[in-house]
Formats: C-alpha cells, sequence, structure tokens
C-alpha cells in the first residue's frame, strides 16, 4: 500500500524503506519489557491494568475450554476463567478449546496477539523519517490502544483481519477480491460488528462477481447467526452497557458534553467548547478535502471506509470499552501517509491522535477523586470530561463526514457504469 499522490523511497531497497517502521516496532517491544505486569506502570499511561496480562485472551482459551469440557460457557461464573467471566462472542472462538489451548497458554498466545497487531499496523503507517515513526509510536501508545495491548483483546485480530483483506484488495489475483469478501465475513462470525464494515467491499476492484461478493457475507453471517441464534442471544445479553466517562457511546458523550457534569455545568462547558475550537482549528480549509480523503477503490479504500464504519457502527449502537478505539488507527494512518492533500490530511490525523490522548487527563483527575474524595472534582475535572467527551463526538463526525463523502463518489461513479 504505496503512498497516495507521493513518490515511494525505494533508494537502498526494502531495508531502507522499512527502516523506521521497525524502529517503531523495536520501541514498541521496549515499551513493553519496561511494562510488564507492573500496574502502577500502566496507569502512568493512563491504562487501568487488570491483575492478569493478556486477560481477555485468557477468556477466550477460557471459554473454549469450557466448552471442551462439555460445561456452557455462556453461562457464569466460568470457573476456567481468572475473573470467572462468562463468553460473549460467538462460537467460532470456542474452537480453541478443541485445538487443546488452554488458559495456561495465555502468556505466549497474548504475546503474540498483541505483537503480531503492533507490527501490522506499524508497517500501515510505514513512516518514512523520525517525524513519522514518532507520530506512530503517539497513535499506537495511546492510552486506549495500550489498554487493548495489556488485555489482548480480540479487536486487535479483528483489525489484523481488516488489513489482511485490504492487503488482498490490493493483489492482482483474480481470486483476491472473493477472499477478501470471506476475510471479512469471518470477522464477522467471530464477533458480529465487523460486518458493519460491509460497506467496504465496494471498494474492491474489478466489476465481474460484485454483486456476489457483496452479498455473499451477508448471506453467510445472517445464516449462521440464524442457526446459532440462542448462542449469539446469550452472548449478547452479556455486553456490558454501563454509562461511565470512559466508555465510548455517542449517547453517553452527549449528554455529558452538552448537559455537563451536575454542579459544574460552565466548567464542562468549557471544555467542550475547547474541543470544539480544536476541530474548528483543524478543519480551517479542510472540510473539502477531507470529503474527497477516502479513495474509492483499492487497499487505503477498504482501510478508510471499513475502520469508519466500524467505528460509527459502534459509537451509534452501544457503549464501548476504550480499546474499541484501536478501529480509528487505520483512519489516522491513512491520513498522515495516503492523503492527497498532505496538509489536510495530516491535521486530520493530528485530531484524531488528541482524541486517542484525550482521556489521559481526565483518567488522572477521576483518579484522584475516588482516591480522595467529592472535594476533587474541580473545574479542572469537569473540564477535563468535557473536553473528552466533545471528541468522542469529533472522532465520530468525522468518521460520518469521511464515509459520506466516499459513498457520495462512489454512488456517482457507479451510476455512470464505472
Amino acid at each position: 500500500m504505496s503512498d497516495a499522490g507521493k513518490p515511494v523511497d525505494t533508494a537502498g531497497g526494502g531495508l531502507v524503506r522499512w527502516r523506521w517502521t521497525a524502529l517503531v516496532v523495536a520501541a514498541g517491544l521496549a515499551l513493553a519489557v519496561w511494562l510488564g505486569n507492573d500496574a502502577g506502570r500502566w496507569r502512568l499511561l493512563g491504562v487501568p491494568a487488570m491483575n492478569l496480562l493478556f486477560a481477555d485472551t485468557a477468556a477466550l482459551l477460557a471459554a473454549g475450554e469450557a466448552h471442551s469440557a462439555g460445561i456452557d460457557p455462556y453461562r457464569a461464573p466460568n470457573y476456567f476463567d481468572p475473573g470467572w467471566r462468562a463468553h460473549i462472542y460467538g462460537p467460532g472462538w470456542l474452537v480453541l478449546g478443541d485445538l487443546g489451548l488452554t488458559v495456561d497458554d495465555t502468556p505466549w498466545l497474548g504475546a503474540l496477539v498483541s505483537g503480531v497487531f503492533f507490527a501490522a499496523v506499524a508497517a500501515v503507517f510505514c513512516p518514512r523519517s523520525p517525524g513519522g515513526a514518532v507520530f506512530a509510536l503517539l497513535a499506537l501508545c495511546s492510552p486506549p490502544v495500550l489498554l487493548g495491548l495489556n488485555r489482548a483483546n480480540n479487536d486487535l485480530i479483528m483489525v489484523v483481519m481488516l488489513l489482511g483483506a485490504a492487503w488482498l484488495a490490493g493483489r492482482r489475483e483474480r481470486t483476491a477480491p472473493a477472499a477478501a469478501s470471506v476475510l471479512l465475513g469471518a470477522a464477522a462470525l467471530l464477533k458480529i460488528y465487523p460486518l458493519a464494515a460491509w460497506p467496504a467491499l465496494w471498494a474492491l476492484p474489478g466489476r465481474g462477481w460484485r454483486w456476489a461478493r457483496m452479498l455473499a457475507p451477508l448471506a453467510v453471517a445472517g445464516a449462521f447467526a440464524l442457526w446459532q441464534w440462542p448462542v449469539y442471544a446469550a452472548a449478547l445479553s452479556q455486553v456490558p452497557a454501563d454509562k461511565t466517562i470512559y466508555a465510548y457511546a455517542a449517547g453517553y458523550a452527549a449528554e455529558l458534553a452538552l448537559g455537563g457534569v451536575r454542579t459544574l455545568e460552565v466548567a464542562t462547558w468549557v471544555g467542550t467548547l475547547s474541543g470544539l475550537l480544536l476541530l474548528a482549528r483543524c478543519a480551517r480549509g479542510c472540510a473539502r478535502a477531507w470529503w474527497e480523503l477516502i479513495p474509492l477503490r483499492g487497499p487505503w479504500a477498504f482501510i478508510g471506509a471499513g475502520s469508519a464504519c466500524i467505528w460509527s457502527f459502534s459509537l451509534l449502537v452501544a457503549s464501548n470499552y476504550p480499546y474499541r478505539a484501536v478501529w480509528l488507527l487505520p483512519l489516522v494512518a491513512l491520513a498522515w501517509r495516503a492523503a492527497p492533500d498532505v496538509r489536510a490530511g495530516r491535521r486530520l490525523a493530528v485530531l484524531l491522535v488528541v482524541f486517542l490522548w484525550s482521556g489521559l487527563p481526565m483518567g488522572y483527575l477521576q483518579w484522584r477523586v475516588w482516591a480522595i474524595g467529592p472535594e476533587e472534582q474541580t473545574v479542572w475535572w469537569a473540564a477535563s470530561i468535557g473536553f473528552a467527551q466533545c471528541l468522542v463526538l469529533v472522532s465520530l463526525g468525522l468518521a460520518l463526514w469521511l464515509l459520506t463523502g466516499w459513498s457520495w463518489r462512489m454512488w456517482r461513479r457507479l451510476r455512470a457504469g464505472e
């Protein structure tokens, strides 16, 4: 996936091209070694670490282990899991138990999941300069992304599958578009919500069998969901939907950012206004370029449309743990690396990375409230909440703007028979 509108640096061969990417991965590995399983160090970077490293991978392995033992993994408590959690995902994950994997395999499998994700996204950023490498690290080491890495959550696997489908979208083999469609359908069977990226299938190259490629994932996922509906219903009933400042949900973000924190409404609105002013500053003269940011065809189109669809869907229909923000990373990479208008792309990328870090001051101030008491609910605390929640809404608006521009241009091209 080369940079759109920019020359590809091939001097010195692949080693030169990937040297900054390798440095980003090495820096991420060094950070991981330093963090280890030290909850205090993770907390410095805004991550509420669990007692068990890679806890979400452990939950998947525990579900498979329970299933292999003839125990319903969708019923809590599951005593194979260190946290006694019920399984809340599709039945495809239960095959892990049939493969002989157990909770004892958590350390190496969790490290593998997190490491592959980090390397894959670093490769998508593919920085070509020290500044690009630093920016990629800022995005990859932001608190919500680190939370996903700490837990080795299966969202990381879903992102890698989307990137794999995007890579297939750039291949010349005749079977590559169909393979990309199959990969997206497999992701949907594992975790349901990746099916929201279905419109991205329009970005696949070639017109032959287009409708078959578009409808096959829907038909397969729908048929499988009907066949296994009791299992999916049990999983959905376990999904948390709490209202908390640490979750990402459009409705609650609007409630806080616009309604304000009780007794500190004005301070909250100051934070909200700060977020809107940041948006206005970054969007000045860039709205049109953002409208045209996602290409119509190819791997970057698949990445941009798929990520924006999933992020928008997630915010509009559910309350999401912060690690769901890993879906913004492909959009950040697209804006930073492949935008036709470099200035507009860099502004959008910076705005999204500010959002990824916006929860850090809010988290620090909230921890003081928990540790000391309500007297720590200061104007700075309220303003930090307003700013962070405003940027949740800003990120949603940006994703919808990018999608609308891409959809409109795609519709016009399809009408023209191209």
